[in-house]
C-alpha cells in the first residue's frame, strides 16, 4: 500500500530515488505518504465498527439460513 501511495503522490522519479536509497526514509515525503496510509487504514478500521459498538466486541451473529 505504501508504494502505491508514494508513487501516486510523488511520482516515479522520486519513488525510484527512495528505492535506490538516494532519499532517506526520514524525508518529509515519506512521512506524508505514511500519514496518508495511516488515515486510510484508520478509515477502514472505523468503517468495520458499527456505531455504538465497543472496540474489540464480537460482531453480532447472523441467523443461520433455513
Amino acid at each position: 500500500m505504501f508504494e502505491n501511495i508514494y508513487l501516486r503522490t510523488f511520482g516515479a522519479a522520486k519513488y525510484n530515488q527512495l528505492s535506490q536509497h538516494k532519499i532517506k526514509w526520514t524525508d518529509p515525503s515519506v512521512k506524508t505518504a505514511l500519514t496518508t496510509m495511516a488515515k486510510i487504514i484508520g478509515a477502514r478500521d472505523s468503517a468495520r465498527r458499527a456505531p455504538g459498538r465497543r472496540e474489540g466486541a464480537e460482531p453480532p451473529r447472523r441467523a443461520a439460513p433455513r
